[in-house]
């Protein structure tokens, strides 16, 4: 009995990846035909994600092939990431001159408006996790006016909340957080060339002097590195999908169960497709439409069994099961590999710690940026850690001194504006 689960389970993930796979590289081959031009990195890339595949259709892919690939992909995605958060550090700060140069009209409310109608907003929403996160939203709104000794006591105040957490889960977050905010960017970003460039025109803006033509310039340099970023993520983002169900159909290919009329047109539609692009002669479309209907109706048919998980209710003691769970979690580019945890918890002096080190690197980031960009920095940090308020009155009043402390009357309007949108999303009259 156990085996029959098993054998039914490991049939239905084998044929949930390779409908997924035809579908994912069929959408691959499109993009790829219709935009033939990519970066060499992008190309040796996309080189090695054709070898791992001809390996699998000649039965020749091992799980280490593909731990290399995705560590690859997974490393070009975490450069987009960076990227992605470069730009949107300067997109702030952009989003706050922007009225300099552009005749706009002024908010219809005061700061004490906007501050009562955010905090209203807020506590009718039931969802302490969607709370939150819209809390964050508006707080990033906000314009920044602290010392950076003040700052700095506002971060180690914040970092209090993360003391009993275990200390890998908050040393995860202060990595995802110091590269978000430019203090720690990943290696090889300038293998980028064309985000490289876009970077390099923001920096050296100068943002307290900038004239209209040098605004202008600066967005135009944004929007084509933002276009060129969509691009290269949508790819990274394919590859790494690809090489998650090549993954699940090389632990499942000798536990399943499938037709042979099925597994043929399975094979022999990604060998028409990868035909296809290594001799770029193109495939008509009605045999395209062939090879999808061909996978239709599959991965909804064994979807409900997939994500109920391990039929034997014991993963722990399944290596390839562990991997099955992690690659059918929707996680793209979770790590597969076990990682040994201490067991340590963040304990008050070891938070302090961390706290203190984190703005020591910030310092020592400021020292090199413009206050604009410091500013956004600072937003920035401000609202992807916890925030404490002893009640809505707090919070009203943290808004309303923001904004009214803001003395840059176009900061302020800009800031009006997108605190506007957020209670639009409230569905808030404005």
């Amino acid at each position: 009995m156990k085996d029959h689960k098993s054998k039914r389970y490991m049939t239905a993930v084998y044929r949930y990846a390779f409908s997924r796979l035809v579908l994912h590289y069929t959408l691959y081959y499109e993009v790829s035909s219709e935009h033939p031009a990519v970066s060499e990195r992008e190309q040796s890339i996309k080189a090695d994600f054709d070898k791992v595949l001809t390996g699998f259709l000649q039965g020749e892919a091992g799980t280490k092939e593909l731990d290399r690939l995705r560590g690859q992909i997974g490393e070009r995605a975490e450069i987009m990431t960076a990227y992605s958060d470069c730009f949107q550090i300067y997109e702030y700060v952009l989003n706050r001159i922007e009225r300099r140069f552009a005749d706009m009209p002024s908010s219809r409310y005061t700061p004490g408006e906007m501050a009562g109608r955010l905090a209203a907003g807020l506590a009718d929403m039931e969802q302490a996790a969607d709370r939150n996160s819209r809390l964050r939203d508006i707080l990033s709104h906000l314009p920044v006016r602290f010392t950076r000794q003040k700052f700095y006591d506002m971060v180690t105040e914040r970092f209090t909340v993360y003391i009993g957490l275990s200390r890998e889960s908050v040393e995860n977050f202060l990595h995802m957080l110091k590269t978000a905010v430019m203090v720690r960017l990943p290696e090889n970003m300038d293998q980028e060339e064309e985000l490289g460039q876009v970077l390099s025109c923001l920096k050296s803006a100068d943002y307290r002097s900038l004239d209209k033509t040098g605004y202008g310039r600066c967005r135009e340099m944004l929007a084509r590195g933002v276009r060129a970023l969509e691009e290269k993520t949508e790819l990274y983002v394919t590859l790494q999908e690809m090489a998650n169900e090549l993954y699940m159909l090389v632990l499942t290919e000798d536990r399943r169960l499938v037709e042979a009329g099925e597994e043929a047109a399975f094979r022999g539609g990604l060998k028409k497709l990868q035909t296809g692009l290594a001799t770029m002669k193109g495939i008509p479309e009605e045999e395209l439409e062939e090879i999808l209907s061909r996978m239709e109706g599959i991965q909804e048919s064994v979807e409900d069994i997939v994500m109920s998980g391990n039929p034997l209710g014991n993963p722990d003691s399944d290596q390839i099961q562990k991997k099955l769970d992690k690659l059918t979690s929707g996680s793209s580019f979770m790590s597969l590999e076990e990682k040994e945890t201490s067991g340590e918890t963040a304990d008050r002096e070891w938070m302090e710690e961390q706290a203190q080190v984190l703005c020591r690197e910030l310092d020592g980031l400021f020292a090199g940026l413009q206050k604009p960009v410091v500013r956004s920095v600072m937003a920035r940090v401000l609202a992807s850690l916890p925030v404490m308020f002893q009640n809505d009155r707090e919070l009203e009043e943290y808004i309303r001194t923001s904004l009214e402390s803001c003395a840059d009357l176009s900061e302020r309007e800009a800031c009006l504006e997108l605190l506007e949108q957020e209670l639009m999303d409230f569905d808030v009259v404005v």
